[in-house]
């Protein structure tokens, strides 16, 4: 490592990068030997040179990291799509790889050093199958390594800042010093499960209540637990329910992902907006109080609506959206949950830390001040987590969906799971399951305040035309402990990630792939129900 370049901007962007590959073969395990400001790194580099800004010849960085495992051995770049940026052949270049590439809709750079040989040349495009040089012990250096820097480009200054690498699923500070890490290859990002959408499901009827729902992709009908099935959309769409016209009542809808059409029964003709491989996030994206169309593209981080002249870059692959009005403005606010790191980004404020990997966010008004609270569910053990609540509550099992519902008293989100295997509802403050919908359905609507909706019908069974009658004892009534605080709301309306159910006459014989979908779009709609009811109570 160089005594004598100066640290310059350290740790500015302590944000890890998106997870890459092993640089070292994936069967071999390379030893970290230095990590993150070792003797003093200048911490970008300045485009359009790519030097480095302070003095000296040998270009480092802040998160610099040296791992080894002797000379010669194959060199791979970390991700995929990569374009060689330095020619190698030049003076002063023939230990270093210099390599950059777009993840997420975001400029980043890789740079090795100390390498025997660099077997790529100027401009071509590599991909993380691709040996790209040899690990060795060139330039400035104490022994067989191969030195790696990621930096993330900032378009505020023109600089690409060192952040923190993840590989393989982990980054590596300075306390792994001395530890041997095993390599792997780049696997496609796998989709993240998403949580329930806000804007998503919600009242039916105008009665305040979020109603319970589900949409059976194999037919395409729509249940709803106090009126007869309605008829739109086909297998492979999106349910989308949302309060598009502004007169308080959910509007059925699906988004098609093959064309990127939006159907609903409220329109004439169907809205285009979107892409294959987009996620729908209908939201209040101005303040109009009205409902607009949206979408995230994961692929590049951008968030596009129908009243917007300009996407929005916020986010990037790996990440799911949460969109919610988590300043209680009236208004939808971007925002992203990062899997990979447990953080937060809402694109008005700091990042905040809250979960782990495994969870599904399940943003909603928990305390009923009229703003989204930032939560998760965490599957293997059936906990839910919140900003505002001081413990987790119990509630749910393995293989449950989180649909958590808006109460009218109090006005706030209650935890509530939906079990695909029996098509029960479970919610914190009902003294009884729900059997509503069959496995292979979507639920729709996470918000749901089961007490309060059947004063509006014959108790205790709760009894409605087109309803199923909840069976008296669940079979794994889920017990908050402690209850949460405040229970009540209205899921904003973000992203339509998670599908839901319904039980109806028809037989259950639907196949398991819905169940993921209904997940999904059952979390999007968590998020839609909060925001409406939300703003519903503000109006």
């Amino acid at each position: 490592m160089p005594q004598s370049v100066p640290q310059v901007a350290a740790h500015e962007d302590s944000t890890p990068a998106p997870d890459g590959r092993s640089p070292w073969p994936s069967s071999e395990s390379w030893t970290l030997t230095h990590s993150w400001a070792d003797n003093g790194h200048c911490d970008y580099l300045q485009l359009p040179s790519l030097a480095c800004q302070s003095s000296g010849t040998h270009v480092n960085a802040y998160y610099a990291q040296d791992f080894a495992n002797g000379c010669d051995k194959s060199i791979y770049p970390i991700w995929d799509s990569m374009t060689v940026m330095n020619d190698h052949t030049q003076s002063g270049q023939a230990d270093r790889l210099v390599m950059e590439t777009t993840v997420g809709g975001t400029q980043y750079q890789t740079e090795y050093l100390h390498m025997n040989s660099v077997t790529v040349g100027l401009g071509a495009t590599v991909n993380s199958d691709t040996v790209v040089g040899t690990s060795g012990n060139v330039g400035i250096s104490s022994g067989c390594h191969l030195h790696v820097v990621v930096r993330r480009y900032h378009s505020s200054d023109a600089r690409f800042y060192s952040v923190p690498a993840t590989l393989c699923g982990r980054t590596y500070p300075p306390s792994s010093v001395g530890t041997g890490f095993g390599g792997c290859t780049l696997t496609p990002t796998p989709t993240p499960t998403p949580g329930p959408n806000p804007a998503i499901g919600g009242d039916y009827n105008g009665d305040g209540i979020t109603d319970i729902a589900v949409w059976r992709p194999s037919t395409g009908q729509w249940f709803i637990n106090w009126g007869q099935p309605a008829q739109l959309g086909q297998a492979g769409d999106v349910p989308v329910p949302a309060d598009y016209n502004g007169d308080g009542i959910t509007d059925i809808a699906v988004w098609r992902p093959s064309t990127g059409q939006w159907f609903s029964t409220i329109w004439s003709q169907p809205i285009q907006l979107g892409q294959l491989g987009d996620v729908p996030v209908p939201g209040y994206w101005n303040d109009d109080a009205v409902i607009d169309i949206g979408v995230w593209r994961p692929s590049t981080g951008q968030w596009f609506t129908a009243v917007w002249s300009q996407p929005v870059q916020y986010g990037q692959l790996g990440d799911i959206p949460v969109p919610g009005d988590y300043d209680g403005d009236r208004i939808t606010e971007v925002a992203v949950w990062r899997p990979s790191t447990a953080q937060w980004f809402v694109n008005w404020a700091q990042p905040v830390q809250f979960g782990q990997a495994g969870d599904i966010p399940v943003p909603a008004d928990y305390n009923g001040d009229e703003s989204t609270d930032i939560a998760v569910w965490r599957p293997d053990t059936g906990q839910w987590f919140s900003t505002v609540w001081s413990q987790p509550i119990a509630y749910g099992v393995a293989g449950d969906m989180p649909v958590p519902g808006y109460r009218s008293t109090p006005a706030q989100s209650d935890v509530a799971v939906w079990r695909p295997s029996t098509g029960e509802w479970f919610i914190n403050r009902a003294s009884q399951s729900i059997q509503y919908g069959a496995q292979g359905d979507v639920a729709l609507s996470g918000q749901l305040d089961w007490i309060a909706a059947c004063r509006h019908r014959t108790l205790p069974s709760c009894t409605a035309a087109g309803t199923a009658t909840p069976t008296a004892t669940p079979t794994a009534t889920a017990t908050a402990s402690p209850r949460p605080v405040s229970v009540g709301g209205i899921a904003e309306q973000p992203d339509l990630t998670v599908p839901p159910t319904e039980t109806s006459t028809e037989p259950a014989n639907h196949h398991t792939a819905y169940v993921l979908g209904g997940a999904l779009l059952g979390a999007l709609a968590i998020i839609a129900s909060a925001a409406w009811a939300a703003k519903r109570r503000q109006r």
